[in-house]
């Protein structure tokens, strides 16, 4: 606190300096050069306190850990890629049933994302409404399309 107040006495010994010289030099010739000088010095007063103020350290980047994880981040991309997943296995499934003219009600993907980024379905589990004949022919060939294994449950049998 006193370095302020010790800055604000001197910028006002300063003031006063200033305008009593820009009192006593001539308007016109080598007096508008003075009155330049005299500005610059008092900007030199006014700023001089910034010299004193350290500057922001250097950003010593090997101090940084090597891998700076956001897990809301990650969880974001996992809840979009099994998203993802997800309706890229209702769509082919949805192909499959409309051959046999059947709809499904629900499609539960299981799928595991590791942690290289790879993405993995585990089963699938298609619940459609009534009963179908041909279930078996129908699972297998759900099977065939995914590359992995299918359960079909009708939504009666539950």
């Amino acid at each position: 606190m006193d370095a302020i107040r010790e800055w604000a006495i001197g910028l006002c010994a300063a003031a006063i300096a200033v305008a009593a010289m820009q009192g006593l030099i001539p308007k016109k010739g080598s007096g508008t050069t003075f009155r330049v000088m005299l500005t610059a010095f008092f900007l030199c007063v006014f700023t001089a306190p910034l010299l004193t103020v350290q500057g922001i350290p250097k950003l010593n980047l090997s101090t940084l850990p090597g891998e700076v994880q956001n897990e809301l981040l990650a969880d974001t991309v996992d809840r979009q890629l099994r998203a993802q997943v997800s309706a890229a296995v209702e769509e082919i499934v949805d192909g499959v049933l409309s051959s046999y003219g059947v709809t499904a009600e629900k499609v539960e993907t299981n799928t595991d994302i590791a942690a290289d980024g790879g993405i993995y379905i585990a089963c699938v589990r298609v619940t459609i409404s009534g009963q179908v004949g041909g279930a078996a022919t129908l699972r297998r060939r759900l099977e065939t399309r995914l590359g992995v294994p299918v359960t079909v449950v009708t939504e009666g049998s539950e």
